[in-house]
This record gives C-alpha cells, structure tokens and sequence, in this order.
C-alpha cells in the first residue's frame, strides 16, 4: 500500500483492497506545468476480468476528488455516503479497469498567486484551453508509462470525462486516437453552448458571473468566508456540500487558497477561447474524428435542480440537441440521471458505473 497524506484518499484506500501509487508534484509540458497530486488506483485482485485502464478527467475548476464515489463502486463498492455494501464479483459478470488514473490540474498545481507582470493567466502557467491540457495528459500518461517503477500504462486508455473534461477527452481521442479505446462523457461540454439563444437566457448569464464569482472567491479564500459558506451550503461551484466528508474537507483546505481559483477562472477562460476554436480544430482533425469504431457512452444530466434557472427542462433539452451530432456519428450510447443536475457522478454515481459497464463490455465483445 503506497501512503498518502490526505485523508479523503485515506478513506477511499480504506474501502478497497488494491493498492494506490500517488505521486505529488508531477512536472509536465517540458517543464513549464507541476501539475498536482496524480495517483494510479489497481484493481483488487478478487476482480479476474479486467479491461484497459481507466483516465479520469474532471471539469474546469473542479477536483479528481469528485470521483471518489465512481472509483469505489468500480472497485466493490457501490453507492454514496454511507452505503458501502460490497458487490460479488462471482454473481455479476463485471470487467473493472486494470488500473484507474486520476490527477489534479487545479488543487495543488503550482500556481503563482500572483503572476508576474505581462502574464498571459492569472496562474502563470500557459493558456488552459484543450489543446494544452491535452499536451499535459500525455505527459502525464508518459510519466506513468516511463517511470512509475512498478507498473507500466501503455494504453490505449478509456477515457471518463465530466463537463470541460469532456471536451478536453474528444480532442485527445483526436489528437491521439491510438491511445484511446473508448470514452464515458459525463455531461460533456459543447463548443456551441452559450451562443446566443441556445440555453435560457437565466442559465447562460449564470455563467457569464462565474469569473466574477471566482475572482471574489480568491480574495477571501484565506479569511475563512468559504467554509462558512459550506457550512450553509452555499458553495455550490463545485458543489462541496454533494461530497462525502473526508473529500470535503480536503477539497475545502485546497479551495482556501487564492492560486485554485486563479487557475480557475484561467480554465474557464480557456474552455471559453477553445469553444471559439473548436470548429477549427474538428476540422483541422477530421481524419481522425470521433466514429463508431470506439465505444461511446454519454451521460446527461435529466434534473436541473441545481442549475441557475427557471426554465430546467429546456436547459435539459438543449443538452440533448447539443450532442445530436456526437450521437448521430459515433452510435454512441446516450443514458439520462433522471434525479441529477451537471454533478452526476456526485449524485447518481451508479448511472456513470453502468456507462462504464457497457464501454468495457462493448470493448470485450469486439476483442472477442
């Protein structure tokens, strides 16, 4: 068992019974990105069956501690806080992950908090749109691959994604599609989504106050405001109160620092440039676009409970027309979270394991 210093990995490494390997402070991008904790979770050996590894990607401003709950119920647990019945791998016909990856790119990462005059970020470190945070997930997966000393990562990779991530997992699987072999896309973000008249106007100016938000947020990160608003349930992006509680409290003691949230308004400021040069880009990759050969499985949220709106059922529609396309050129499959809003692996953790479920089994079937 590789130790670790924070007590949300603690508590998850005590739920399961294969080792963690965690490394802290990963260099990456020739040197120009300390990218924050990554950690490599191997498969109990109870599990028999098992597929390629698992990539998590968390969304702009978020966390890999959102996928605590997601790794647990891939691993033999299922379910959320307080609920840790253990699944029998002998009665359920279950291919897990060989190993699953999850890394920081906001807590922990080596932010300036203050960047130097002239600095294109707030952070310092180069432009957050997809193109560079895809640069930084291969050498991330090299890193693994090359020096980890006790198991080597060759891939191909699938790939979970959640919102921002998302797009960032459709332009690696174009960028280097020999290193992916399928995707689960939770809620994934769309180039399209706040052009004019597309979302309710309500939920697209929610959004258009986040870099405020984040800004004021970095000023009182270290007067303690931020864990009186969590107490309150007020602090809603990400949204701390749907963690369990060992991941909220290490979530929290990263978010009380001004560098998180400069680095991100810069991924929020980066997913905004890359939804203006997304089209490019599919067209600059359209030899290599997302198709049919590889499974496909996207998540939508069906309850938008949370979002800044009063019109959810249209914001829920318009998901759905936004990712017609993907659909119609990959058959990829689509499943709702009737009780989620955008956080369905914090709420409805158990759809995103049944989407990882037909991803490994589709792989097997065509392997077979």
């Amino acid at each position: 068992m590789y130790p670790s210093k924070d007590s949300a990995t603690k508590a998850l490494v005590a739920s399961m019974d294969g080792p963690v390997q965690t490394f802290d402070n990963i260099i990456v991008s020739d040197g120009n990105v300390q990218l924050g904790r990554v950690q490599v979770f191997h498969h109990p050996p109870r599990f028999t069956r098992t597929g390629p590894p698992l990539v998590c990607i968390h969304g702009f401003g978020c966390s890999a501690l959102e996928w605590t709950r997601v790794i647990r119920g891939l691993y033999g647990q299922v379910g959320g806080s307080g609920d840790d019945t253990e699944v029998d791998p002998d009665d359920l016909d279950v291919i897990v992950p060989s190993h699953i990856v999850t890394y920081e790119r906001v807590l922990g990462t080596s932010a300036a908090t203050t960047a130097a005059p002239g600095a294109a970020t707030l952070s310092g470190l180069p432009a957050r749109d997809v193109e560079q945070l895809c640069a930084e997930l291969v050498d991330i997966l090299n890193f693994l691959r090359d020096n980890n000393g006790t198991t080597t990562l060759t891939g191909p990779f699938v790939l979970l994604a959640h919102s921002y991530g998302g797009l960032v997992a459709q332009a690696f699987a174009m960028l280097h599609p020999v290193k992916v072999c399928g995707l689960v896309l939770v809620d994934p973000a769309h180039e399209d989504q706040f052009k004019p008249g597309f979302y309710p106007w309500d939920f697209t100016a929610g959004f258009r106050v986040v870099p405020t938000v984040f800004a004021l947020y970095a000023r009182l990160a270290k007067t303690g405001f931020l864990r009186l608003l969590d107490a309150l349930s007020g602090f809603n992006f990400p949204p701390l109160f749907l963690y369990d509680a060992a991941e909220r409290r290490e979530a929290l003691r990263g978010y009380s620092t001004a560098a998180a949230w400069h680095l991100a308004i810069d991924e929020l400021a980066g997913a905004n440039q890359s939804f203006d040069n997304m089209a490019q880009f599919r067209k600059d990759h359209a030899d290599t676009k997302l198709t049919a050969d590889q499974p496909i499985s996207l998540v939508l949220a069906g309850n938008r409970h949370l979002s800044p709106t009063f019109s959810p059922a249209k914001v829920t529609a318009a998901f759905l027309k936004m990712h017609e396309g993907l659909v119609r050129e990959t058959q990829a499959e689509v499943l709702m979270a009737p009780k989620s809003d955008h956080w369905i692996h914090l709420e409805q953790p158990e759809v995103v394991l049944e989407a990882v479920a037909s991803v490994y089994q589709r792989l097997h079937h065509a392997q077979n």
